[in-house]
């Protein structure tokens, strides 16, 4: 049997354009009451940390002072807890995480790394020596240590900046937001 299949006519490249970058928007806004089980949610679900406008969005609010004060009034709340599970600001910025004191205890159960060992290595020492030489991160590690940086660098954890025949490398925003404050402070254990 032969199905047959309706041919939609094509969208034209403006509605292509501005389909491809849009985020779920929700057209009946939340009630205010719901916001701290939405704000949960969404933190718990995402990998990554959520913006004030990320929230404005899932919450259906266009107002980014109620949204942050509001943000702001259930990380404290949460924060308030004490439970294993924290919320981390940075900037403007929120992230859901393991509290530091569990982590180690409950690390076997995480997913598999972003990077492998040698990365991980080299990423380390990149944030534990902030600001460092691209040449002193080679001597340190190995010749390796270049595709480490440039792997680095093409995800958005580690930015370079030209400085003579080298390069200067610090951690981004990025790194902060995946790895939390407390990754430099367990890596001087290592």
């Amino acid at each position: 049997m032969e199905q047959e299949f309706e041919e939609k006519p094509e969208n034209s490249e403006e509605e292509r354009e501005n389909t491809a970058e849009e985020k779920p928007v929700f057209n009946e806004p939340a009630g205010k009451k719901e916001w701290n089980k939405i704000f949960e949610a969404s933190l718990f679900m995402s990998p990554n940390a959520l913006n004030i406008s990320d929230l404005m969005r899932v919450v259906g609010s266009e107002d980014y002072t109620d949204v942050k004060n509001s943000v702001l009034g259930f990380l404290a709340e949460f924060n308030a807890r004490k439970s294993g599970i924290e919320i981390q600001q940075i900037d403007d910025s929120f992230k859901m995480q393991v509290r530091a004191e569990f982590e180690p205890r409950v690390s076997a159960f995480a997913s598999d790394s972003l990077f492998h060992p040698g990365i991980m290595k080299t990423l380390a020492l990149i944030s534990f020596k902030q600001p460092i030489m691209q040449s002193a991160v080679i001597k340190y590690r190995n010749n390796k240590a270049y595709d480490h940086i440039a792997k680095l660098v093409l995800e958005g954890f580690v930015a370079r900046e030209q400085k003579g025949r080298s390069f200067v490398l610090r951690t981004t925003k990025k790194f902060l937001e995946y790895f939390g404050t407390d990754f430099k402070k367990q890596q001087k254990t290592l």
